[in-house]
């Protein structure tokens, strides 16, 4: 019976998708108009509960060739001065529909590159979010490209109380770097997120992505040799997606390795061992969180929550996405935004909901989707939901049981330690 990290993965580790929201984007059947979704909001919206709010901000100044995301890139800063304003727009629907005092629960600003925007303008964005809302308790975050970050833009962030900088270094090493395009300088980057210590942010993060061209456990080492004075609160370390046919720029690639699943196990592991000499805990899903960290208490006392953009203390029953390729979610169905720009903006301008993609939800996929967030948050399912286990998958479940993966307490089952690295797994066991 395989016993390490690394050979529980190479045994027992499957790939899926990461249970973020269910069903999966490829099973969504196109089935909700603008008139329907913005029906469906106005009965799911719940004031005391608010809404959780995502801007998607694309502009980027390069291309980093591994990169998934819908992205644009520019060297001309006019381009974010129609964008910023078709934001504004689309918020407005939602004004109109839920009343100006929408009670916003957390604003997730994310990329792209949401620092791309100028400290005025950035300042400005949220002030507009913001505003309606002073007298609450907005819990926001913020992607940044470490590279272009200021102290003026900081100092913005700061002035607004955000609560969490989310710093996408990615790796360390020059060799890996130049090969997708991205060049960046230790001492600035470290300088930045030691700036960002001192102003005391109430949260930090770093993401870095394993299955890089170049990167080896040794390149690996001295990422985290660098990244071991820096004082943030989690890590979130992420498999690289090779989706060449949905972002072109993945074809770009200087040279290209494809790893087998037994070198990115051996990565992941890598990093999940000098993390743990770092003092942090896996919580989940690649995430990594300090041992002092609220982050970590939350998990522990099992008040944690996810969406889309990962784990989070603070989450509502409704996501609003706002901008190009967004996601939005009730408790009625999915939506995806526009994916083009300017077909995005086009409609906007005519007072149309952008949706690209949509789904409505089922009662069936409304149960599993709350299991699955309560397999991955709580580590916990019941007797109940163990019936409903697919029958193609007893024999997986029955392994999970027999490697400790899983323990069952009375009426309950629990995913240990060791089962935190098989959520993928144990989720599948369902859906």
């Amino acid at each position: 019976m395989p016993t390490s990290l690394i050979d529980q993965l190479n045994t027992y580790s499957v790939p899926g998708g990461r249970y973020t929201y269910y069903p999966t984007h490829v099973n969504w059947k196109n089935n909700i108009n603008y008139f329907q979704w913005w029906d469906s909001i106005k009965k799911d919206y719940d004031h005391s509960q608010g809404i959780d709010l995502y801007i998607h901000i694309p502009f980027c100044n390069s291309i980093c060739t591994f990169c998934g995301c819908n992205i644009r890139v520019t060297k001309s800063y006019q381009d974010i001065i129609p964008y910023i304003d078709g934001l504004k727009k689309e918020w407005n629907f939602y004004q109109k529909l839920l009343g100006n005092n929408i009670n916003i629960n957390t604003i997730y600003i994310g990329g792209g590159t949401p620092n791309f925007l100028n400290a005025q303008d950035l300042d400005q964005l949220i002030a507009y979010f913001t505003g309606m809302n002073s007298s609450q308790k907005t819990q926001i975050s913020i992607e940044l490209d470490p590279r272009y970050i200021t102290r003026e833009q900081l100092i913005v962030l700061k002035n607004h109380n955000v609560h969490t900088l989310s710093f996408g270094i990615q790796d360390l090493d020059s060799k890996v770097l130049t090969n997708v395009n991205r060049e960046q300088q230790v001492g600035p980057i470290l300088d930045v997120i030691q700036m960002a210590h001192e102003m005391e942010f109430p949260h930090l993060n770093i993401d870095l992505i394993y299955g890089l061209t170049h990167q080896t456990t040794k390149t690996f080492e001295e990422t985290f040799k660098l990244l071991k004075s820096c004082q943030v609160n989690s890590f979130a370390i992420y498999p690289f997606a090779k989706v060449p046919w949905q972002n072109n720029s993945q074809k770009a690639f200087g040279e290209y390795k494809d790893f087998s699943r037994i070198e990115m196990n051996e990565l992941f592991a890598f990093a999940d061992n000098k993390l743990k000499e770092m003092h942090f805990e896996h919580i989940g899903m690649g995430h990594f969180a300090k041992s002092d960290s609220s982050l970590l208490n939350s998990f522990k006392n099992k008040k944690i929550k996810r969406n889309i953009m990962g784990f989070t203390e603070k989450k509502s029953n409704m996501l609003i996405g706002l901008g190009v390729s967004a996601f939005s979610s009730s408790p009625s169905g999915h939506i995806q935004n526009e994916k083009v720009l300017e077909p995005y903006l086009l409609t906007i301008q005519k007072e149309i909901a952008p949706i690209f993609k949509s789904h409505t939800i089922t009662t069936e996929e409304l149960y599993l989707a709350a299991l699955f967030e309560k397999i991955i948050c709580q580590n916990t399912f019941t007797k109940a939901d163990r019936v409903k286990v697919k029958p193609e998958q007893e024999e997986n479940f029955a392994i999970y049981l027999s490697r400790n993966f899983l323990e069952q307490k009375g009426d309950q089952y629990i995913i240990t330690e060791s089962g935190r690295y098989f959520l993928k797994n144990i989720c599948q066991c369902w859906g």
